[in-house]
């Protein structure tokens, strides 16, 4: 029976293969069984793309699975993916970006395949298969998860690695932080650092990973506490030396919470946004 279908030029398709726990897919024609143009599901960005695979492998095993395929990035996170594209039809290239019903390419039957198709998938952000047939006409789910990244540096250390969400702790040993840097993945963060027998240091905003020496807070000194702010639809909180946490509050942008002791060394930063 034809439904409603996004993936398709059409706008409507059939299913001729479901989803189960061996086929992590959706497999669909047109309606009437016929073979459509495939067309983004939203807006995103191809991350991966096979175009030149002219032969099928069904019964027969062979490397390319999926035969000619797109993958897309969409901007929450998710993945869509297009697999069995027919040679020669591929109109999208890696790394470009494509709006939401932008032609992909047409259905074929190259790869492991046993008759012209669309085989689609949806992926989690951690890049996990999903169910896609409750996705054919809507939307991706939502994906608010907020992650941060941030590292310290100490006179013995240097630059620590970096360390995402609550994964690790930032800080080696008793090593007295001397200098940090945080960032996000969504909305905004700011940080300052104070010395260690001195003040607090301007504010500095989350740092580019090419060229983060531009978004450090720190001298070069002994810190011995932090002040963070998040601004956006999560809470975040944080803390020195394994102290009590710090949340961010409606008063953040006027810096009157932190985290440390004045006068005791910080030696491990740890920052979670939820």
């Amino acid at each position: 029976m034809a439904r409603k279908c996004r993936i398709l030029a059409s706008g409507t398709c059939e299913i001729s293969g479901g989803y189960t726990k061996s086929h992590q897919a959706v497999d669909i024609v047109g309606a009437g069984y016929t073979l459509q143009w495939e067309v983004a599901h939203s807006e995103g960005t191809v991350v991966e793309v096979v175009s030149n695979c002219n032969y099928n492998t069904y019964k027969q095993g062979g490397p390319k699975i999926y035969g000619n395929y797109v993958k897309i990035k969409h901007d929450d996170g998710y993945y869509t993916l297009y697999a069995h594209i027919k040679y020669g039809t591929v109109k999208v290239k890696k790394g470009q970006r494509v709006k939401k019903g932008e032609t992909l390419g047409y259905m074929g039957n190259t790869g492991y395949s046993d008759g012209g198709h669309c085989h689609f998938e949806v992926r989690t952000p951690n890049d996990v298969k999903i169910d896609p047939i409750p996705y054919l006409d809507a939307d991706l789910p939502k994906n608010d998860k907020v992650n941060v990244y941030y590292k310290v540096r100490t006179k013995e250390d240097g630059w620590l690695p970096e360390v995402k969400n609550l994964e690790d702790y930032a800080g080696y040993g008793k090593h007295t932080i001397i200098d940090f840097m945080v960032r996000v993945d969504k909305g905004n963060i700011w940080y300052q650092a104070h010395i260690k027998g001195g003040k607090w240091l301007p504010k500095v905003t989350g740092y580019n990973e090419k060229d983060f020496y531009n978004g450090y807070a720190g001298e070069s000194k002994p810190i011995d506490c932090v002040r963070i702010c998040y601004d956006g639809n999560k809470n975040a909180k944080y803390r020195i030396n394994n102290l009590p946490w710090v949340y961010n509050t409606k008063k953040c942008p006027n810096g009157d919470d932190f985290a440390g002791n004045i006068g005791e060394n910080a030696y491990k930063l740890e920052i979670i946004i939820e």
